[in-house]
């Protein structure tokens, strides 16, 4: 059984990098950020064959925005808030100054069900994300 299918919302966790995976985007490699499941959502596996099904996917709110600053690349998803809504975003435009620190972040609704080749974007700050998406692909996933 993987971790992912023990968590739900509000429980916490511990997030490093996958023993196997790095990002050469990432300026910090040897990471541990604490934070709390927000969201669980399923999505599906393929979007091309959507008959092979979804998996549960959990998206964890942390307890320092460093977190994002060093873990979010374009097409990272997320939920931030939109027009006061939590909305399932995805980034489409991410730029990050000499220190690492995200200095433009713009992102489009992300919905499963349709495809937008033009999707309308939104600018926002560290500070409208309410969660991204973690996998066990990409991190090692410990609840506290």
């Amino acid at each position: 059984m993987s971790i992912i299918d023990t968590l739900s919302v509000y429980n916490s966790v511990i997030i490093k990098r996958h023993p196997i995976y790095t990002y050469s985007e990432w300026k910090d490699k040897t990471f541990r950020y604490e934070g709390t499941v927000k969201n669980v959502k399923d999505h599906y596996k393929n979007m091309g064959a959507k008959h092979w099904g979804k998996d549960k996917n959990v998206y964890i709110g942390f307890m320092k925005p460093d977190a994002y600053h060093n873990l979010l690349l374009q097409g990272s998803k997320i939920f931030c808030i939109i027009h006061g809504a939590s909305l399932n975003c995805y980034i489409t435009t991410i730029s990050k100054d000499k220190n690492n620190m995200i200095e433009k972040l713009e992102v489009a609704i992300f919905d499963e069900e349709s495809y937008s080749p033009f999707p309308i974007t939104y600018r926002i700050s560290v500070d409208n994300i309410e969660s991204m998406l973690i996998t066990e692909k990409a991190y090692t996933i410990q609840q506290i």
